[in-house]
């Protein structure tokens, strides 16, 4: 690239207003091939349902375009090929796009690509009024809310008039079932006198100049609990921590991820990431002098079931209080494989089931479960801070006889906490991602299982100790409608 084209906004660096150190990055995701193939899906799924490499039409190909936090360059490689008589520039933090130049089929793209590589939170390197598209992607993990305003400025410094701003992007989501998610709670349970208060106040950001407010999130623990020993009559930190907690305390169900999507809500807020996207971008390109703005409604994604369910009749009501609405309570199903023609509606007035979700469904939830398995070290910091005092007994109820965790560190401990849950969900996702309806619905498991518990995939074996047939207390929950994986919105901006 010429030096003449990159141009160090020094000026805007000067006026830039951040928590953020520079040269810091927030973004929480470790890269990885897996998130290199679902991107590709993604720009694939995109173009299918734009119709086209961008949401807005084009009369004539924009000639200077810049895709903005590039990743692995597909979309930009993709652009230049459908636009012959474009100059195509991909921005990213990471050095991870292909070398055109050595590659046979794309050297003659080279000519027309070019590679930068920077933070774009602190400032763009390039001169004002020279892009006719500037296409931003996917960043809401790497913008950080005090400076969205600042980035969509330099941002429409560079845009050319009459240029065209495009933005795709989603909501911060933790896939999971509501149904079971433990809400933070005002009351005092007398549970607190055993291991303490679990208040932890996470600062959110709020505007773009201070943090006025907290959001308090205490540590709810599961309804059904017993808090005495029945033999003993001893209630106390250490008999829970150290007796047989099979005998006295009911396992959790281990379809609550309550846990990991606090340390995910946690995170975000740490890093001043705004979970609510898109009812926040408007506002920011407003600010940015945006004055001209085109929307759409959001592609609203649901949650697929988990293998072979289909609701029936019976429905599992937990003991104890339950912390959801009436409507909810019906969701909690027992979902057993069976046939299509088996399949009987519940008696629930006005509820109308899904009995299958899509292709589509299934690989958007894998696309969404990438971007988790990417933050898994930054959510850890996170659940190690808020739950690190309580590990041993969250153990006890996790994963009750798997170790003897009396003797060990206290780090030690609190990571396995950890990783349990961090396992229940992977597999409830993987669960929900799978070939259900070929393994489970159609052919049924008998047919497709092997039977040898050694070869038995981790999630099958987690699938089947929830349904009644197992003997388990905790089946598995019914299809929610009100569960989403993804919601996307795309955003024309012009200058």
């Amino acid at each position: 690239m010429a030096k003449d084209l990159l141009v160090k906004t020094v000026e805007t660096n000067t006026q830039r207003k951040s928590r953020r150190a520079t040269g810091e990055i927030p973004y929480p995701i470790k890269y990885t091939n897996q998130m290199a193939d679902f991107d590709i899906w993604d720009h694939k799924f995109l173009a299918n349902y734009f119709g086209g490499l961008t949401n807005h039409h084009f009369q004539d190909p924009p000639q200077m375009v810049l895709d903005l936090g590039c990743g692995t360059g597909y979309w930009a490689i993709e652009a230049a090929q459908q636009w012959p008589n474009s100059k195509i520039y991909g921005y990213d933090v990471a050095n991870v796009q292909p070398c055109l130049e050595h590659m046979g089929k794309f050297k003659p793209l080279s000519r027309r690509i070019q590679w930068v590589h920077g933070n774009f939170l602190d400032g763009l390197p390039f001169p004002s009024n020279h892009f006719d598209l500037i296409r931003m992607a996917g960043l809401g993990l790497a913008i950080p809310e005090d400076e969205c305003t600042v980035l969509l400025e330099d941002v429409h410094r560079i845009l050319k008039p009459d240029g065209v701003l495009e933005i795709i992007e989603e909501e911060l989501l933790f896939p999971c079932s509501s149904i079971l998610l433990q809400r933070p709670s005002h009351q005092t349970t007398s549970y607190e006198h055993i291991i303490g208060p679990r208040t932890r106040a996470l600062s959110l950001a709020t505007s773009l100049d201070s943090l006025t407010e907290s959001m308090h999130l205490k540590f709810k623990p599961p309804s059904k609990i017993s808090l005495t020993h029945p033999s003993t009559g001893i209630s106390s930190a250490a008999t829970l921590a150290t007796s047989s907690a099979s005998s006295f305390l009911e396992t959790e169900h281990p379809q609550d991820h309550t846990r990991l999507k606090m340390a995910w809500d946690a995170m975000l807020a740490m890093r001043f990431l705004s979970p609510k996207l898109l009812s926040v971008i408007p506002f920011y390109l407003t600010s940015a002098s945006f004055n001209h703005i085109k929307t759409q409604p959001s592609l609203v994604i649901p949650l697929p079931q988990n293998s072979g369910i289909i609701p029936v009749v019976d429905v599992y009501r937990p003991t104890g209080s339950f912390h959801g609405n009436e409507s909810q309570k019906s969701l909690v199903t027992e979902c057993l494989p069976m046939s299509k023609s088996e399949w009987t509606p519940p008696r629930s007035p006005g509820f109308t089931p899904k009995v299958a979700s899509s292709d589509w469904s299934m690989m958007h939830l894998g696309k969404t479960v990438s971007t988790i398995r990417g933050c898994k070290e930054a959510i850890w910091k996170e659940y190690e801070k808020l739950y690190s005092d309580d590990a041993l007994y969250l153990l006890s109820r996790t994963a009750p006889g798997e170790e003897d965790y009396s003797l060990q560190q206290p780090h030690h401990i609190a990571r396995k906490s950890f990783e349990v849950d961090w396992r229940n969900w992977e597999l409830d996702m993987i669960d929900r991602i799978g070939m259900r309806d070929s393994l489970l619905t159609r052919l049924q498991w008998a047919q497709s299982i092997p039977d040898t518990e050694r070869d038995r995939p981790d999630w099958v074996t987690w699938r089947e100790k929830l349904n009644r047939k197992s003997g388990s207390r905790h089946l598995i929950t019914g299809y929610n409608p009100s569960d989403t994986c993804r919601s996307l919105r795309v955003f024309n901006a012009f200058k």
